[in-house]
């Protein structure tokens, strides 16, 4: 699955993101799961990219893997 994701609104210099995915199902503890149940996902991100991810959710105090959520989650709704 290969899926370009526009990041100009989560970090200004970051224009595109490429994912690669792989899953394979895993849990979380109850208190980290929210509302929906959260399947580990690997990827390959430019150094670049990662590091204003990880910028990012410093910044607006998330984990890195809630900012790539709603990244994904507004490309999907956009491009449907």
């Amino acid at each position: 699955m290969l899926i370009m994701l526009e990041l100009s609104w989560l970090y200004p210099k970051v224009n595109s993101v490429q994912l690669f995915g792989s899953s394979t199902q895993t849990r979380l503890p109850a208190n980290q799961q929210g509302s929906k149940l959260l399947k580990k996902f690997s990827s390959y991100l430019t150094e670049g990219s990662l590091k204003a991810l990880k910028r990012f959710a410093l910044e607006t105090d998330r984990k890195d893997y809630e900012v790539l959520q709603e990244a994904v989650d507004r490309y999907l709704q956009h491009n449907k």
